[in-house]
């Protein structure tokens, strides 16, 4: 696989370089099959990454992009792979010649420089030739060239430095040398008007040399990259040709000229004539008119009268069709209106039959309610006066209570939140003792930093360790301190909870502590 590289400074014209690689049958690069983006678009967004503009000044200073660009780098030139001789033509490469030459080291460059007034008379088309102007252009240039030149001498098995010149006016001689340095199946094919050519006469380049004669040592760059530069601009006579053409754009600048001014008068004198015409057919004409102002005068006032009439006939007839219209809303509006008034009378009977049934459901279910009132109030009393001294509640059996795992044979393990609860009935007025009975715990730490409370209301914990076995917590509270509910919640708030791995790596549980039971009794 060869990959042929084009790039100089952006005014140098390498885009015409680059378009007689692809006619001679070098295949334009494709994007990036995995990210959709072409070379251009990568370049791009380094340049944004790094805050850099590839057409500022001094902008041809090699930047180092990190190992993310390196990988999108790949994968584009691996997405291109299919085809034995590719390439592309960027400005911004320049900027980027040693990144390229570190991710593909075979990869080649023609390297294109064209002179100082080239670039000027270039980039003076579209801007005003001030002094600021034509030196910021000049420095751009010295910067990009040299960039150019540093990298030329340091591979040059690698690379071809071509002046711009040489491919406008022998570019068989181009295509040639390249296929012959990178050994490339290459065919040279002459195409009239192809792609920019130079985009630039020979004339304006000669003019603008007046500009820079004081940039001695942009002259003086020049001077080594054509002696450096595999075809330069006095190869094959180049040089002699670009000033033999300025000449013959000259000659034909005067010659249009001439032939400007030779139609000029020519316009001239046929206008004289043509107004000589025009004056006697005017008279002609007023002659005719004043025969004929009496029958225009008629057919004006008739005219005008059968406008009129029209008028009128057409204010009736809109008027006639506005009235019809109305009628006709009105039918319909009066027919809709019926419409609506028999839909509502149908959802007021249906909305009185829903009330009487919703009705005699309230009365049922108030009812009801009144016989469950009486019922909870009745065993509310009863569990008081009935109320055992000490309740127990067995972790192993059914609970009523939140964030427990299921139970096993020496209790149940608290998770997967750090808050966990249980629920039992309201206890009469007295002071009572809370006994948990803890079979193990994750992590030493959780039971100390365990916290309990009832109906919100914090505990003090009393630990009560006894031969290294199971541990009890102990604390104590007064009925008349805690909220008043019927239904009371002991809350267990763990520091945190860890998952058992370590011990077995199936079980993914996050879990505090396996209590076994828990105690109240009146004391």
């Amino acid at each position: 696989m060869k990959i042929i590289v084009t790039t100089g400074y952006p005014d140098s014209g390498f885009q015409t370089a680059h378009q007689q690689l692809l006619t001679a049958g070098l295949k334009e690069a494709g994007v990036s099959q995995r990210e959709g983006l072409t070379v251009h678009q990568i370049q791009k967004k380094i340049f944004k990454a790094y805050q850099k503009e590839s057409r500022a000044l001094g902008s041809s200073v090699q930047l180092a992009p990190g190992r993310i660009w390196h990988e999108l780098a790949v994968h584009f030139l691996i997405s291109n792979s299919d085809h034995s001789e590719w390439g592309w033509a960027d400005a911004g490469t320049v900027r980027l010649l040693d990144f390229w030459k570190e991710i593909e080291p075979e990869i080649c460059f023609v390297l294109i420089y064209s002179s100082p007034e080239f670039a000027v008379a270039k980039a003076l088309r579209n801007q005003p030739s001030t002094q600021e102007t034509i030196q910021n252009i000049i420095a751009g240039w010295e910067a990009c060239n040299n960039e150019l030149l540093r990298f030329y001498h340091r591979h040059t098995d690698q690379c071809m430095l071509v002046n711009i010149s040489s491919i406008t006016h022998v570019p068989e001689l181009f295509i040639g040398q390249v296929a012959d340095l990178f050994d490339l199946d290459l065919k040279f094919l002459h195409v009239e008007n192809q792609g920019e050519t130079h985009e630039l006469t020979a004339m304006p380049a000669l003019l603008a040399s007046t500009l820079i004669e004081d940039y001695q040592d942009a002259r003086a760059l020049y001077c080594e990259l054509e002696s450096s530069a595999n075809i330069s601009e006095n190869a094959s006579g180049i040089k002699s040709a670009e000033k033999q053409l300025a000449w013959q754009e000259y000659t034909s600048l005067l010659s249009d000229l001439d032939q400007t001014l030779a139609e000029r008068d020519q316009a001239v004198q046929s206008k004289s004539e043509l107004s000589k015409a025009i004056t006697l057919h005017k008279q002609q004409i007023a002659q005719l008119t004043l025969s004929c102002d009496e029958q225009a005068k008629l057919a004006e006032d008739r005219q005008n009268n059968l406008e009129e009439l029209t008028a009128k006939l057409e204010v009736l007839r809109s008027t006639l069709i506005s009235k019809q219209s109305e009628t006709d809303a009105r039918k319909v509006q009066a027919t809709e209106l019926q419409q609506e008034n028999e839909l509502l009378l149908l959802q007021l009977h249906q909305v009185q039959e829903e009330l009487e049934h919703y009705f005699l459901q309230y009365q049922e279910l108030n009812g009801n309610v009144r016989r469950e009132s009486g019922n909870i109030a009745f065993h509310t009393q009863f569990w008081h006066e009935q109320q055992p001294s000490e309740i127990h509640i067995d972790m192993r059996c059914q609970i009523t209570g939140e964030n427990w795992y299921e139970a096993e044979v020496d209790g149940r393990w608290a998770g997967p939140s750090n808050i966990s609860t249980l629920k039992v009935p309201a206890l009469r007025d007295g002071r009572y003792s809370i006994i948990l009975d803890i079979a193990d715990a994750i992590d030493p730490e959780i039971m100390t930093g365990l916290e309990l409370s009832v109906n919100g209301m914090p505990l003090q914990l009393i630990l009560h360790e006894y031969y290294g076995g199971p541990e009890l917590f102990e604390a104590e509270f007064t009925a008349s301190e805690i909220s008043k509910a019927s239904i009371w919640e002991i809350q267990f708030k763990f520091p945190k909870l860890m998952s058992p791995t370590q011990q077995d790596p199936d079980d993914h549980r996050l879990i505090a502590i396996r209590l076994k039971s828990l105690s109240l009794s009146l004391l």
